[in-house]
């Protein structure tokens, strides 16, 4: 017979050498499962050829399951020296991260006072806290437990652990991840007005998808598909998880090494609504960082809301994570449905030794049943008619210790809350910072721009090229005949070719005065050499017949304006000026 929730190990036979019960584990009886520490198992393995036989047949890589009584036995027999000191090593090992089963019908019991108490609380009674365990069965892998990746490496798993770990480093893919019967069944209490509020220290986004309201739930550790602007806190839920464009990025431009956690939560976004334009972070509370005090429902909501509530029912959590693990201290009543021990078992009125896929539709069940004269409120041992004086201070240091770890919880979780709006305005401060320098940076952009695209034009005016154009412009616009003309002959023209050029620069500064280019040499400015070949190309012009030789020779070429009154340029090949 499978137990409820299908236990892993029912069918199997107990670990235990010599097991007295007989017969195959099954949901008819309470269990515990633990884990092998691989190194200790190599060693009992290699001393089997002397010294007593080992008490438990150990399974290579993985874990075994015992009946709860056997299991009881082989811890007496540990403490009273019997069998292997390594055997009793691994025994002591195992029970860190043991993992206890109630039978069925005990769970179906407990489901049943638990109803019990939320009949009798007052509206909305119920508040619950999750942990990783109520997600373990839609695919996220827990660190805890027998199965988990820290007890893994812890016990020496060998290539298990490194496919486990290798598979968490690529990453979990959550948008393909489906809400679990825990996760439908606290959906269904809230349709029911049981539910108060909702506070999950997941990040898988799990309660939204099984229909739990979000302004009853607060993700205290954070949710990958939610970001958030640090100036405005307006919230996006995105369809993909945004922490793959902050955690694991470290070259892109918007990496800001977070103080408290030495990760990045910008995601290189910004926020949408009209005015704000802040970076948007994402939500997740990694070791180091403080919680929300207001996003995605935030601390202090949550601390309001459970401190309303009568009964807190807690699933899938060691309850070890502060200050978080205040919250379940504030109802009236604590019910803890886990596989193993947890920090505030003592606190608890009931304590359920089950998964929370088994525990709920059990639940669920009893609370569609009409009410059982049977099912009793848990509460302390009545007093007797007559109570005596010890029993009256009993009771008073009873309610005392609760009162006292009831304000302790509040204290802490002031003091959380507290220290989480402290960050969330010194992150809004420095988002305004980074805005005003960004504003300055494009400031002083704008204005470097508008001197490089002044400096350009200068730099354009200035070039060759606008300066041949403007020189062709000017000289037109004068009437100016300009000739160039090639000298492959003379070296010693260069001081004839800039008091030429001189002359031009001149005659532009006086666009309105005609040029008037006299027929001699000495009257156009010029000397030696360039009068002489002046006065040639002169007597060429008068005689075409006589020159047309050596007006090809020198290249002679007509560029712009009339023949009337030319301007010689000589242009000297051999010059490289």
């Amino acid at each position: 017979m499978s137990g409820l929730g299908g236990r892993w190990f029912d069918g199997k036979a107990c670990a235990l050498v010599g097991c007295g019960r007989g017969g195959a584990l099954s949901g008819g009886c309470a269990a515990v499962a633990i884990a092998t520490d691989e190194r200790l198992r190599r060693r009992l393995v290699g001393k089997a050829g002397g010294g007593a036989a080992p008490l438990v047949n150990w399974v290579a890589n993985g874990r075994q399951a015992l009946h709860r009584e056997c299991w009881d036995l082989l811890q007496n027999s540990v403490r009273r020296g019997s069998g292997r000191t390594v055997e009793a090593a691994m025994v002591r090992e195992a029970q860190d991260t043991a993992e206890y089963f109630d039978s069925d019908a005990a769970v179906r019991a407990a489901a049943g006072r638990v109803c019990a108490l939320l009949r009798a609380g007052r509206d909305r009674p119920l508040a619950v806290f999750t942990g990783a365990g109520v997600s373990e069965t839609a695919g996220i892998p827990t660190y805890r437990g027998t199965a988990g990746i820290d007890t893994k490496a812890a016990l020496s798993h060998g290539e298990e652990v490194r496919a486990e770990e290798e598979e968490e480093d690529e990453g979990t893919d959550y948008a393909a991840l489906q809400p679990t019967p825990t996760h439908r069944a606290i959906a269904q209490l809230e349709a029911k007005k049981l539910v108060r509020y909702v506070v999950s220290q997941n990040c898988d986004n799990l309660h939204r998808k099984g229909g739990t309201c979000k302004e009853r739930l607060t993700e205290v550790h954070g949710n990958v598909f939610v970001e958030y602007c640090e100036l405005c806190g307006t919230e996006y839920t995105r369809s993909y998880a945004v922490d793959a464009f902050s955690t694991d990025c470290h070259q892109e431009a918007w990496f800001v090494e977070c103080p408290d956690c030495k990760w990045n939560h910008f995601t290189g976004r910004k926020c949408s609504k009209t005015g704000c334009k802040g970076r948007l972070r994402d939500t997740i509370v990694n070791f180091g960082d403080p919680l929300h005090a207001t996003v995605l429902g935030g601390l202090d909501k949550a601390t309001k809301e459970f401190a309303m509530a009568s009964v807190c029912l807690a699933m899938g959590s060691s309850l070890s994570v502060c200050p978080a693990n205040s919250l379940p201290l504030l109802p009236e009543h604590l019910v803890i449905v886990n596989l193993q021990n947890t920090e505030l078992d003592d606190k608890a009125v009931i304590c359920v030794k089950s998964t929370s896929d088994a525990f709920m539709p059990l639940l669920l069940e009893a609370l569609d049943q009409p009410p059982s004269k049977d099912a009793s409120i848990p509460q302390p041992p009545p007093a007797s008619e007559t109570p005596s004086a010890e029993s009256n201070s009993s009771s008073k240091r009873s309610r005392s210790k609760s009162s006292r770890a009831r304000d302790k919880a509040l204290k802490e979780l002031i003091g959380g809350i507290e220290y989480g709006r402290e960050k969330e305005e010194e992150r809004r401060q420095e988002g305004l910072e980074h805005q005003a320098t960004a504003a300055a940076a494009k400031g002083r952009g704008k204005k470097k721009g508008k001197k490089q695209t002044a400096r350009g034009r200068k730099a354009a005016s200035s070039s060759p090229e606008a300066a041949r154009k403007k020189r062709a412009k000017t000289a037109g616009s004068a009437a100016v005949a300009v000739t160039i003309v090639e000298d492959k002959d003379d070296e010693e023209d260069e001081e004839e070719y800039q008091e030429i050029t001189s002359t031009r620069a001149r005659s532009n500064k006086n666009k309105k005065r005609k040029t008037n280019m006299s027929s001699t040499g000495a009257e156009s400015g010029l000397s030696g050499v360039a009068a002489a070949k002046q006065s040639l190309r002169r007597s060429r012009r008068q005689n075409p017949a006589a020159s047309s030789s050596t007006c090809a020779e020198d290249n002679a070429a007509p560029v712009v304006g009339s023949s009337s009154s030319p301007v010689v340029i000589v242009v000297d090949d051999d010059d490289e000026d």
